[in-house]
């Protein structure tokens, strides 16, 4: 697999246009990152592939169908809190669990 540092304005486009769901590259962030009700504006997110270097805050959302993070490695921490999934539909998130870490 390849892996490429991105910058985190390329990751929020890539996660709030299509998702960072791309089985044949990973990516490497090297800042600290917030998902918040600021950028959701998606039902469902898969994030595959990525490598954080700085701490990571899932904070103050309503994330709706779910986040999964899937073979990610999280060098300083992953913080949730504050997450609602009030319109959970299983449909679109086959994991049936509101937040996936998946190693």
């Amino acid at each position: 697999m390849t892996i490429s540092t991105i910058s985190k304005a390329d990751f929020l486009f890539k996660l709030t246009e299509a998702g960072l769901n791309v089985e044949n590259e990973g990516f490497q962030l090297n800042e600290s990152l917030v998902i918040d009700s600021k950028i959701v504006n998606w039902r469902y997110r898969e994030i595959r592939n990525v490598e954080f270097s700085e701490l990571v805050r899932v904070s103050k959302v309503e994330i709706q169908s779910g986040l999964a993070f899937k073979n990610c490695k999280f060098h300083k921490d992953i913080t949730i809190r504050g997450l609602d999934s009030i319109e959970f539909d299983t449909a679109l998130n086959p994991f049936n669990t509101s937040v996936l870490l998946e190693f």
